[in-house]
């Protein structure tokens, strides 16, 4: 994780507020991360409603596909980031009034996305454990001209933009009507699992020749719709979404050392998180 300077963020948010309107009106409906009324509920609510729709109310058979893409954030490639946003802010900012406002966003769009963020960083915490830290998901090792920080606003920002184009293949060309994805995370759906097959075998053509990206080969999951999904928190199921294990882990933990006794907002923080999925019988037990 990179932080960047306060005077980096400021600068962060307003690229983001200039060019968001413009590429959130292209994107598909089902793209969820840092977008204005979407996130990890939206998301999880969608797949469940999706699941009902996709097995007929539970009757028919269906199948689900979840797909990773392999450090995504630390393989993606600047030159086609720059491209796509130079391209943008060329057809947001048109005609000479404008042309100071557009070399303005280009000039910064040009230093954000190009600055390597490992240079000139100060490394805090405890420096034994960065060894421990897989090459594969660290900026220190990336391929040249590739890799943005995470946690950095533009960056997730310039992930959807980025993935916009598969958005599209999967959604309007080859026809998957169930799909959505929240990062690198996504799930489609659909009655045949050979049609599944074959549009996985065109997703992974698309990712090398169009994006330079992988699918994460560990964590394709292809099964029956009856069993559900785990997405980006839930885990979704036939007439019930409930909270993921890490959730659950977390809470009962707090439970055990009676944390909640001492830090009534982080029990309510956790009560209103589950009330989003079907918890009774969870936080029954801690209560």
């Amino acid at each position: 994780m990179f932080a960047a300077d306060f005077r980096d963020r400021v600068v962060h948010h307003f690229i983001y507020r200039e060019i968001i309107d413009f590429w959130d009106k292209r994107f598909i409906y089902d793209s969820y991360s840092c977008r204005n009324n979407k996130g990890t509920h939206f998301g999880i609510k969608r797949m469940s409603k999706f699941l009902r729709a996709v097995s007929s109310n539970y009757q028919a058979e269906a199948w689900i596909m979840k797909l990773d893409l392999k450090s995504y954030f630390i393989n993606i490639d600047r030159n086609i980031i720059w491209q796509k946003c130079h391209w943008g802010v060329q057809k947001q900012f048109r005609g000479d009034h404008q042309k100071y406002w557009r070399q303005t966003l280009l000039y910064l769009l040009r230093i954000v996305i190009f600055a390597d963020p490992t240079l000139e960083v100060e490394i805090r915490g405890d420096r034994l454990l960065w060894h421990k830290l897989p090459r594969n998901k660290s900026l220190f090792y990336a391929r040249g001209n590739c890799g943005f920080p995470i946690g950095n606003l533009t960056s997730q920002l310039f992930s959807n933009i980025y993935l916009h184009g598969l958005d599209c293949l999967i959604k309007h060309k080859l026809g998957i009507k169930y799909y959505g994805r929240y990062v690198d995370d996504f799930v489609l759906m659909h009655q045949s699992k050979k049609r599944l097959l074959q549009v996985k075998k065109q997703i992974e053509i698309f990712l090398a020749s169009a994006l330079h990206l992988q699918l994460h080969q560990q964590k394709i999951y292809i099964q029956p719709s009856k069993y559900g999904v785990a997405f980006v928190g839930g885990i979704i199921k036939p007439y019930r979404i409930l909270p993921g294990k890490r959730l659950v882990k977390k809470y009962l933990l707090a439970r055990r050392k009676k944390y909640f006794l001492h830090q009534i907002k982080s029990w309510n923080s956790y009560l209103g998180h589950l009330s989003n999925y079907d918890s009774w019988r969870l936080v029954n037990r801690v209560l």
